[in-house]
């Protein structure tokens, strides 16, 4: 399938005007859609359509030299860094291509000073570049390597995410949009009943803390955490590969998810351990039972958000 991505392209503008013209050539180059809003002057009125271009588009992508750009009032952070923060929050594929400092030099003989290099807020720049530092980045040394460090970018981004993109409409590709939108239904059906039934193991082990379930002797007390045990590995193992195999659709609950499951598997062996070594005439310690039945509350809590999450989205879908 030829999908074409659309792809944001932010940047400040007096100064990165080649180095935005690159962008686009190379864009349009590999096959896809370069989508900006330089043609925009910054300002409050423009910030939600600028918004509502960075939501529709698959990629977005910054160019960032040594201007930090126009700053919006309110929050004092320049345009660009507003639009980069917002691409961020949203979870959608980033890249930044950089100006090396070796680049920025030749733009100073070409240019003033001033009209390359931040001279009013030289620290909120630095700042901003460190953010963008901490992503994923491409030093760039002239306009020739921002157009190779995109098709490069783009090619890995495509193996790597399973974007929807642009499409031709035809009845093909109605049939790809319908496979695609099966398959994210499926995904979240399973997600939400493998999740259901860490809460149903939950349930038990809570009712065995309680004294609610009582094994007759240490053989069934052990036999009967070692399974529920297992179940919770199991079902860990199953949501992992979902999170896997669908790296693009479960951004957003990836966060939340990875804290579930390394809290889960965590508990889960500490029980598991805790009653392999039982005397079950003894009983288990009062304090390990309540530290035991704490973090059984912080994964119940963390299930019942992603539980509810995942049929909101199911709904809308």
């Amino acid at each position: 399938m030829n999908k074409k991505l659309q792809v944001f392209v932010s940047s400040t503008y007096t100064d990165l005007k080649e180095e935005r013209q690159a962008a686009v050539e190379a864009i349009l180059d590999a096959g896809h859609i370069p989508a900006g809003m330089e043609l925009f002057k910054a300002g409050k009125s423009q910030m939600q359509t600028i918004q509502k271009w960075i939501d529709e588009s698959d990629v977005y992508m910054l160019i960032l030299g040594g201007r930090y750009g126009s700053i919006e009032e309110d929050s004092g952070l320049s345009y660009t860094e507003l639009e980069y923060k917002y691409a961020l929050s949203k979870n959608m594929p980033v890249f930044s291509v950089v100006l090396s400092e070796t680049f920025l030099k030749e733009k100073i003989n070409i240019l003033k000073l001033s009209d390359v290099m931040e001279q009013k807020a030289p620290d909120k720049y630095q700042t901003f570049k460190s953010l963008v530092m901490s992503k994923i980045v491409c030093m760039v040394d002239d306009c020739k390597d921002i157009k190779i460090a995109i098709h490069s970018t783009l090619d890995n981004l495509i193996t790597e995410y399973d974007f929807i993109g642009w499409i031709r409409n035809n009845s093909k590709n109605r049939a790809i949009r319908e496979k695609i939108y099966i398959n994210h239904v499926t995904t979240l059906q399973n997600l939400i009943s493998e999740l259901e039934n860490i809460e149903l193991n939950l349930n038990n082990i809570s009712e065995l803390i309680d004294g609610k379930i009582k094994p007759s002797n240490t053989i069934d007390l052990l036999a009967y955490t070692s399974v529920i045990h297992k179940q919770n590995m199991k079902n860990i193992g199953k949501i992992r590969t979902i999170l896997s195999k669908n790296r693009f659709e479960m951004q957003k609950y990836e966060n939340e998810m990875q804290k579930l499951l390394n809290i889960l598997e965590k508990t889960s062996l500490q029980i598991f351990s805790t009653y392999q070594s039982l005397d079950y005439y003894k009983g288990v310690d009062v304090s390990i039972l309540n530290v035991l039945t704490i973090n059984i509350n912080i994964i119940k809590s963390l299930l019942f958000n992603l539980i509810d999450l995942c049929k909101t989205d199911l709904t809308y879908c």
